[in-house]
């Protein structure tokens, strides 16, 4: 199970009363952490979980959040004219893409690749080339479970 937050997770302020129970991160280190009301239901998965948090591209802080989420995998600079470099997604997905059934599956809330002030995808190439995402939960279904093209009903 992965969990990505490319724009990272809305949170009461530490003065606020509803922080005690609605912050995200454990307040502890180590694997004995309590998960607090907003990641309860994460309990049973709790000893495959790890949360990171601080994580912040310092080139991107003075960027409007929503156009930076393209490089949120890959740390590169986006106010230099290179582009993007490859994700951490696929350098795991080149690591271990061949034990699973598809090396990998890029998923998002509005599919395609987008543009470079605002994209829809996290993942990039080797090359630095945006990888489309499946933007449609029943296209990742039927990716997942349907019945491949060509083959009739069983």
């Amino acid at each position: 199970m992965l969990y990505l937050f490319g724009m990272g997770v809305s949170q009461p302020p530490e003065d606020h009363a509803a922080y005690k129970d609605w912050h995200w991160f454990p307040k502890e280190q180590g694997t004995d952490y309590h998960l607090s009301r907003s990641n309860n239901s994460l309990a049973p998965f709790k000893q495959q979980i790890s949360f990171l948090s601080g994580l912040s591209h310092p080139r991107t802080r003075g960027i409007y959040s929503h156009s930076t989420g393209g490089y949120f995998l890959s740390g590169a600079d986006p106010l230099t004219p290179a582009g993007n470099s490859v994700s951490a997604d696929q350098v795991y997905a080149m690591y271990a893409g061949s034990e699973t059934r598809y090396p990998f599956i890029t998923m998002g809330s509005e599919g395609g690749i987008g543009d470079f002030r605002r994209p829809n995808t996290m993942s990039y190439t080797a090359a630095g080339q945006p990888i489309p995402s499946l933007g449609n939960p029943r296209q990742v279904f039927q990716e997942l479970f349907g019945i491949p093209k060509g083959i009739d009903k069983v």
